[in-house]
């Protein structure tokens, strides 16, 4: 499932029916990758994402910065981004014959969350390097942003990629590139792509409506809360187990003395 920044959301529950607030929480020192190819705009970036293990890099020293991405590897990191070990070990076969196994189940958990498409029934183009435009795509439906599209003023975005082109300018991920361009047909860097999910992740922190709490025992333990408790996040419901596995911390509070 979807949630903005997951590293960054602490869930406070009321025993009624209420607000589910999610706010930002500051994020632990995070451990510096070694890379000496990284600095300047990435470092920020490529830390924060190698920390959380998102990504890696070509070799202990090398990320890659200024190297073309393929469209397989933009799948694993927007996958280990958002998608818990579960949604990615039980996702169905995406019917791409041309994935490396390495990144297979990945490729098939984004196809069933509709995060992605491929070049054809069979065909991810897995090897192929991506383009600012596919990411714009991609990053646009797996993080459920949008944006205005008359605020997209470059020259080379038409109506395929004028949406979520919009979606990324008005959440600040990128203001394209110079003379009025975006560059969708551009090929993107490691570096780029790196900046990008570093911005996804870390989008300021929204409130989610809680419309249902079920089932709240009236003692509880740790182990408790997970059979007993779940949620309706904005219309989809979640359990203990996906917030916890998703990286969110849950705090509970109770509205009746008798209660927790």
């Amino acid at each position: 499932m979807t949630f903005e920044a997951k590293n960054y959301r602490k869930f406070i529950a009321t025993a009624a029916t209420a607000t589910l607030v999610a706010t930002a929480v500051v994020p632990a020192a995070m451990a510096n990758s070694n890379f000496t190819d990284v600095g300047g705009n990435y470092k920020e970036s490529v830390d924060y994402l190698y920390e959380n293990g998102i990504v890696n890099g070509l070799s202990d020293t090398q990320f890659g910065t200024q190297q073309d991405i393929k469209r397989v590897d933009v799948a694993v990191m927007i996958a280990k981004a958002l998608l818990t070990e579960e949604e990615i070990e039980k996702a169905p076969a995406s019917g791409f014959t041309d994935v490396p196994e390495r990144a297979a189940k990945h490729v098939n958990a984004l196809k069933a969350k509709g995060y992605v498409n491929g070049k054809s029934d069979t065909q991810f183009a897995a090897s192929a390097p991506i383009t600012r435009g596919e990411v714009a795509l991609m990053l646009a439906k797996a993080y459920d942003i949008s944006g205005d599209v008359n605020n997209v003023t470059f020259t080379d975005v038409n109506d395929r990629y004028k949406e979520s082109v919009a979606a990324l300018v008005d959440n600040d991920i990128t203001q394209g590139k110079k003379n009025n361009r975006f560059g969708t047909a551009d090929a993107i860097t490691r570096g780029e792509l790196a900046i990008f999910l570093y911005k996804m992740e870390t989008l300021e922190a929204s409130e989610f409506e809680v419309e249902t709490v079920e089932a709240i025992a009236t003692t509880i333990d740790a182990d408790a809360e997970e059979q007993f408790l779940s949620f309706t996040v904005n219309g989809k419901e979640v359990s203990l187990k996906e917030l916890a596995e998703a990286g969110y911390e849950v705090e509970f509070k109770s509205t009746t003395s008798d209660i927790f």
